[in-house]
């Protein structure tokens, strides 16, 4: 007989029969507690009791001393008053027994033992507790009360959870709606047969037999179906459902739970969802959850992933991949969601192979704009691929009759099919009418110069149609507004149709090939003029070139600013003199020319890309980062990183020459600290002095409790590194023992150093906080870590390779072209983070219902991204690629911790227990894994 982890403890009777010696107990105990005793029995009872017990007590006592001849001991007083002769240990046997069996039953007066047996006598501790309440009255009036107040929450709170599971009555949480086969609900030693309409109760377990199948229904309209031989049962916890599955196969289809969720919970696993279809398989190898439709996120070992339709999850490694209509080949209704899953793989199929637009490479419409352009904005015609995606989808849903029905119910009954068929339509006609690219280009912006120039061309494949539209579109707008549009089209030398009005303001030149609109009309006959003539005096400028660069990379969205020029229109050129003065400790960025902003989709892929030109050789800040170059230090980082950098330095010793310059300008840092940043600081020539010029960082692994960062720097010299360090934590205690006064909160740095898996390792304790770092020296790099377990996982990784750059998730992300390095990359993967990370109670509490749902939403539809920069002699060019069109935004990336406070957040989370010494690395990773 197999028996479960929380069953009860089983043995035989005398016929080899299993008994339940809690069943035993229990009728055994209900018996006595059944039997009604008179009064009077009662108390006859007790009189001879106490009669014999005192009479003995008065025959055998021979001690001496008054206190023990003897006297009754009834009330804690009487007990007390033999405290001192049991310190003594001249109490009496018989009398010693009674003492400890009081004393062990009362904890004041085990209380008032513990005080006189510390102060050597009960009269000693009682002006000793007088003394203490007499220095501290105040103090302990308000631990008082707060006690009392505890002690009256934890009161309150243990009475409300008494009192809910005493009276709140058995829920019923499902009901059988089929049951084939044998289905039965378990009793202890005995079960019972279910059938169809049967209920199941909050915390009844049920089985299926062998060869049984059934279908049960949840209050919110869920269906499980449970296959042979499977054991589950269902709980409720404010509002959230629990399938607790000890073994065997279900699958769920699961409505939307509105605020509440549905989890599945087994031994090793446990999985949340809302409103999808999914299966789970538990046996004795592990589990296997596959998904057929929607999302789901699986909860593991203190790691999170997301499985969407198609996908499949196993807690072992033994388990393998199943075909998931091999997975679900049991059910009644497997052809139903194995149909719909080919259903949403076909669509996906089919969007991806609508190709992206080829970018853009022709300069016929950068070649017109006007001389004096600072700012140039091209939009590609994106309208064939957002139109054909709609109609693939809108026809496989109508093809689908699970698919359709939902259309049917959401979409079409509320309207919303009708304004987003006629969105589309318009996108389908404006979009055939306009040819590859729109684009506006802006100038004479300077204080004084009166309105912007203005200007917007496009190709068009059909002038005569477009004008047609475009009048409905006024006419319609004219309707609305109460008055003509103010819009005047120009005939084809550039002179208005009609007479303008003063507030008409744009003029619209439509004819041939070519639109061409702006404020002023005298503008776009210049424009005219100079395609005509082909002597343009843009096409000589920089800006002109590196926007062209931009077109023979092959180009999607772009824009442009020429910095230098926009900074003297609208400042002057003395302004702008004194404001690059003032600017010049930022480090070269006051020598920016033109800054291009460029999105792209290439097979699939989305390439968003920012390019800084400087009109000189980079120096200061801007002047770090190296030429492209291999980066070893990314062998460090295990493919599970959430977030990951790494680059490659000019030089690290005029870096940190650049830090101490900026920080001298900064006149609060003296003041608040004492730090006189004019002295120069010999120990950082030293300290750079053995670095190699590469760097990385990485959050690997779990954020929460403790951030499981990594920090590694390339080293030359290991000897003269190590010195470095010792010779800073040196000049760092100096400072804080000098600057003692001024309450600092670290008290002092502390090194360790013992044998760690053949090499030497380091850990830095920190006084006064509850940090510590752990570092060692490994091929030429420095790793830091804050634990001793993760810098044992991490050289484990390392020996193994299993590394960021060789994981399939960070190749799939590498663009195309010629570079084979990078001078610096950034890598993330937010949704494997966020999804734990807004279920960690300390930072929900802290979030808006809004922020919270942004977050979960983040880290539903978030991809992972890789942002990598190149640097040459004068530019730097900073991309970044994600799958998907719809990729994460650079923007959002930068800007996401921000708009959720998470340096406050992460700062809560910061301040652990550390851990114990270097010497005890093995005991602590072993107890860590």
């Amino acid at each position: 007989m197999t028996r479960k982890k929380n069953d009860p403890p089983v043995h035989e009777s005398a016929f080899g029969e299993p008994r339940d010696w809690d069943e035993v107990l229990d009728r055994l105990s209900s018996s006595v507690r059944s039997r009604n005793l008179e009064d009077s029995t009662l108390s006859e009872a007790s009189s001879r009791v106490w009669k014999r017990i005192t009479t003995e007590l008065a025959e055998d006592s021979s001690a001496p001393s008054d206190s023990s001849s003897f006297s009754v001991l009834r009330e804690c007083e009487d007990f007390r008053q033999l405290i001192d002769e049991s310190i003594a240990k001249t109490l009496p046997a018989e009398r010693r027994i009674l003492f400890d069996s009081h004393i062990r039953e009362c904890f004041p007066c085990r209380r008032a033992l513990a005080e006189a047996s510390k102060h050597g006598s009960l009269e000693a501790a009682s002006l000793a507790k007088e003394e203490s309440e007499h220095v501290s009255d105040e103090k302990d009036d308000r631990a008082s009360l707060l006690l009392r107040l505890a002690v009256a929450a934890i009161v309150l709170i243990a009475s409300s959870a008494g009192i809910f599971f005493m009276v709140s009555p058995q829920k019923t949480l499902g009901e059988i709606r089929e049951a084939d086969g044998t289905l039965l609900r378990l009793m202890g030693q005995d079960s019972v047969v279910l059938t169809s309409q049967d209920v199941i109760q909050d915390g009844e377990w049920i089985r299926t037999g062998k060869n049984s199948n059934a279908s049960i229904t949840l209050p919110d309209g869920s269906v499980i179906e449970i296959g042979a031989r499977a054991e589950f049962s269902l709980s409720q916890w404010l509002g959230d459902t629990t399938v607790h599955l000890r073994r065997g196969q279900v699958l769920i289809e699961a409505s939307d739970q509105g605020t509440g969720h549905l989890f599945v919970k087994t031994d090793d696993c446990r999985v949340a969802v809302q409103g999808t279809v999914f299966s789970v398989n538990s046996g004795t190898l592990g589990s296997r959850v596959s998904v057929f439709e929607g999302r789901v996120e699986i909860e593991e070992g203190g790691s999170s992933s997301i499985l969407l339709p198609g996908q499949q999850h196993s807690t072992s490694p033994s388990l393998e991949y199943v075909a998931l209509e091999d997975e679900i080949a049991w059910s009644k209704h497997a052809e139903k969601w194995i149909a719909l899953l080919e259903t949403v793989s076909a669509i996906r199929k089919d969007l991806d192979r609508i190709e992206a637009q080829e970018p853009t490479t022709s300069t016929r419409l950068l070649d017109m704009v006007p001389p004096g352009t600072v700012v140039y904005i091209s939009i590609p015609n994106v309208a064939d691929n957002l139109t054909r995606a709609a109609d693939v989808l809108l026809d496989r849903i109508r093809s689908n009759e699970a698919l359709n029905q939902w259309w049917q119910e959401n979409m079409r009954k509320t309207g919303t099919e009708q304004t987003l068929v006629a969105a589309l339509d318009r996108v389908r006609l404006y979009g055939n009418l306009i040819g590859e690219e729109v684009v506006i280009s802006m100038g004479g912006i300077g204080v004084g110069a009166g309105a912007p120039d203005f200007l917007l061309l496009a190709d068009i494949t059909d002038a005569t149609a477009l004008r047609q539209a475009l009048s409905v579109e006024l006419g319609m707008a004219s309707v609305v507004a109460g008055g003509p549009a103010p819009v005047v089209f120009l005939d084809s030398r550039g002179r208005p149709e009609r007479e303008a009005k003063e507030d008409e303001t744009l003029f619209v030149w439509l004819h041939g090939d070519l639109l061409v609109a702006s404020p002023d009309p005298a503008r776009i006959r210049d424009t005219l003029a100079r395609r005509k003539s082909d002597d343009n005096p843009f096409k000589r400028s920089g800006f002109h070139e590196k926007l062209a660069t931009a077109y023979h990379r092959g180009k999607g969205w772009l824009v442009g600013a020429d910095v230098r020029t926009a900074m003297h229109d609208i400042l002057g050129e003395s302004d702008t003199a004194g404001i690059q003065q003032q600017t010049s400790h930022a480090g070269g960025f006051e020598d920016i020319d033109y800054v291009l902003f460029e999105r792209k989709t290439v097979r699939n892929k989305t390439e968003n890309r920012v390019v800084v030109s400087f009109d000189k050789p980079r120096e200061g800040m801007a002047s770090w980062l190296a030429e492209p170059a291999p980066m070893g230090s990314l062998g460090f980082i295990s493919p599970d990183a959430h977030v990951a950098a790494a680059l490659v330095m000019k030089t690290p010793e005029t870096m940190l020459q650049d830090i101490v310059s900026f920080f001298r300008q900064q006149s609060w840092l003296h003041d608040s600290t004492g730090f006189d940043p004019a002295v120069e600081l010999a120990w950082i020539r030293e300290f750079a002095r053995p670095l190699g010029g590469e760097f990385a960082i990485a959050l690997d692994g779990p954020i929460l409790p403790t951030p499981s960062w990594k920090v590694v720097f390339e080293i030359y010299e290991q000897q003269a590194a190590q010195e470095a360090i010792v010779r800073l934590i040196d000049e760092i205690n100096q400072w804080i023992a000098t600057n003692s006064h001024r309450g600092n909160m670290i008290s002092g740095l502390r090194l360790e150093s013992a044998d760690f898996r053949g090499r030497s390792a380091y850990a830095l304790r920190i006084d006064g906080l509850p940090v510590s770092v752990y570092y060692l020296y490994a091929d030429g790099y420095l790793v830091m870590t804050p634990s001793l377990a993760l810098l044992e996982r991490t050289m484990q990784n390392y020996e193994n390779a299993y590394s960021l750059a060789a994981s399939r998730t960070f190749t799939d992300l590498l663009p195309q072209g010629r570079d084979v390095n990078f001078s610096g990359i950034l890598y993330q993967d937010m949704g494997s983070l966020l999804g734990p990370l807004s279920r960690f109670s300390s930072i929900a509490g802290k979030l808006s219902l809004e922020q919270r749902d942004f977050l979960a939403k983040l880290a539903d539809e978030a991809p992972a991204t890789l942002i990598y920069a190149h640097a040459s002699a004068s530019e730097i060019a900073v991309s970044t690629t994600g799958n998907g069109t719809f990729g994460m935004e650079l923007g959002n990336l930068i800007g996401l911790t921000s708009a959720f406070g998470m340096n406050e957040i992460l700062s809560d989370t910061m301040f652990l227990p550390s851990e114990g010494t270097v010497s005890d690395a093995s005991s602590s990773v072993q107890e860590s894994q």
